[in-house]
């Protein structure tokens, strides 16, 4: 197998452009890399026809970012804000058939930033909710021949799906060939026990991958165990890219919603370039 590795484009820019991806896909495509992940804040922020014949030129292929701000909602909300969350994603399935990607990816349950407590039975009914909500959803992603991937995000921006157990429990019962699991380090290093471990139980249900350092900055430039999660990835079958994903904080909002208060690195092109070649470095003693 020859992994293939992506960068999302937050690590430069927010909300993304045509005109920001065609100066940004050719930087992309010279370092190496073979994928663009491509954030949906908001429709019409970008032409997905456009962005699929500028990736096409570049020899890059597409990976689709969903973005639950406020007012996206799936569980303890109202019939209408359910029904314009449920548009938006079908839009955002749309764009993915549009560029080739195989998955959207994010926290398809609530909005970033929304925690509230639940009782054990009020949690269980939350998550019967989110698979009433996203059962149309999974549908028109199945037609379309794409993959709702849904992201466990750390406790301090969600409190209803938190580690890989919960989002297994939480979409168990919709069809596995349209639902399955964004698994991102970052989050995943503050909230599974053992990352590796977490990887393994979620073995058939991976259907996209974000990696970058514990505090956001490069891969390999932190304490993590990378050559134990590639292991892992492979081990559960995982084929598809490791998407570095970071964010700029040139952007107050974006900045703001990550917590990135201070540089990362010593550049936004050094998040991607020495991400990537510490990531080609390992993955070859694990593939």
């Amino acid at each position: 197998m020859t992994r293939r590795f992506g960068v999302n484009t937050w690590v430069w820019t927010s909300p993304l452009t045509d005109a920001a991806l065609a100066e940004l896909a050719p930087r992309i495509s010279g370092w190496g890399f073979d994928v663009v992940e491509l954030p949906v804040e908001n429709p019409g922020d970008w032409d997905p026809a456009q962005a699929a014949k500028v990736l096409g030129d570049h020899g890059l292929t597409a990976a689709v970012a969903l973005v639950m701000g406020d007012g996206r909602e799936l569980v303890g909300t109202d019939a209408d804000t359910v029904g314009r969350t449920r548009d938006y994603l079908r839009h955002v399935v749309d764009v993915a058939a549009t560029v080739g990607a195989p998955a959207i990816a994010g926290p398809a349950y609530a909005s970033v930033g929304r925690t509230w407590r639940m009782t054990p039975a009020e949690r269980a009914g939350h998550y019967a909710e989110l698979r009433d909500s996203l059962g149309p959803v999974v549908e028109h992603a199945r037609a379309a021949g794409v993959t709702v991937a849904v992201e466990p995000l750390n406790r301090y921006e969600t409190s209803l799906i938190n580690t890989v157990d919960q989002a297994l429990e939480a979409i168990d019962g919709l069809p596995a060939d349209g639902i399955g699991l964004a698994l991102d380090v970052y989050h995943m290093n503050i909230e599974e026990q053992s990352v590796t471990g977490a990887i393994a139980r979620a073995a058939g249900r991976i259907a996209h991958v974000q990696v970058c350092a514990n505090d956001r900055g490069a891969p390999g430039a932190d304490h993590l165990d990378w050559p134990a999660i590639l292991a892992a990835l492979d081990g559960a079958g995982y084929t598809g890219p490791l998407v570095i994903e970071s964010f700029t904080a040139d952007n107050a909002t974006i900045a703001t919603a990550a917590s990135i208060w201070r540089p990362l690195a010593a550049s936004q092109d050094a998040i991607a370039v020495d991400g990537l070649a510490f990531l080609r470095g390992v993955v070859p003693q694990h593939s």
